[in-house]
């Protein structure tokens, strides 16, 4: 068993000391444990990162394209939404054109075709909204 003993160094002083320089200009390490095989180059993939000024642009950049893709489904979305809410609103206005004409009498056609062809107007106005 060897004994180690810790000694003062007496001619030891902060400025006689070597200012020491970090390796990494992202801040603080921390050990981790990897394969033998693989540490070398997990060591200078993280160099490669550590050392890159365009990795922030280059993530900036992604995180523009994924916002800008997200914010177009949105968009998609919010359109999508409102056809819906047209056609709901359509099919709402074309009962309540429909309900009137099943009151009137069998023997009286005009007032029946005028609802009709109210509804077919609306039908083509939808249509080309659509279109």
């Amino acid at each position: 068993m060897t004994h180690v003993i810790d000694m003062p160094n007496p001619k030891g002083n902060e400025a006689s000391l070597k200012k020491f320089k970090p390796k990494w200009y992202n801040g603080t390490t921390q050990t981790i444990r990897v394969p033998i095989a693989l540490a070398a180059e997990i060591l200078d993939y993280a160099h490669k990162l550590d050392e890159s000024p365009l990795q922030v642009d280059e993530i900036y950049l992604e995180l523009s394209t994924v916002g800008s893709r997200f914010q177009e489904s949105l968009d998609k979305q919010q359109l999508l939404t409102n056809q819906l809410n047209r056609c709901q609103q359509d099919r709402v206005k074309i009962a309540d054109l429909l309900k009137p004409a099943l009151k009137f009498p069998g023997n009286n056609a005009a007032p029946i075709k005028a609802q009709i062809r109210a509804v077919l107007a609306l039908l083509d106005d939808a249509q080309k909204l659509e279109g």
